[in-house]
């Protein structure tokens, strides 16, 4: 989820909530950046094509026997880069690719995110 709004047609500015949540090897892992500040940069303004960054905070919750549970918090930097498509004049399509990571005391968590974004307007 993000909101954040238009300050030059070379750069979108924001804040953003990523959550990922799975299973490995018997342990259920989340890792979530929470209220990171997003970036979107248009390198040509009449082409569809973005990169983008975000810095924010990040925690690691992992649950399994042995390991105990808690959620040690770190930095979360995102890059990433989109493509905006409008297929018909009120709707945005954006497929993308980010980057999320988690920097931990002794923990690491790095997420590959691709996605279609959709959005009404």
């Amino acid at each position: 989820m993000k909101v954040g709004g238009v300050v030059s047609d070379r750069w979108l500015l924001g804040i953003e909530l990523n959550f990922w949540a799975g299973s490995v090897g018997g342990a259920r892992p989340s890792a979530h950046s929470l209220y990171s500040a997003n970036a979107h940069f248009y390198p040509d303004p009449d082409r569809a094509f973005f990169l983008r960054g975000r810095i924010g905070l990040a925690d690691f919750d992992l649950q399994k026997e042995g390991f105990g549970a808690g959620a040690p918090e770190g930095l979360g930097p995102v890059v990433g880069l989109g493509l905006d498509s409008t297929p018909s004049g009120n709707l945005t399509l954006t497929p993308f690719a980010n980057v999320l990571v988690g920097i931990f005391d002794g923990v690491s968590s790095d997420v590959l995110q691709l996605g279609i974004g959709l959005t009404w307007h």
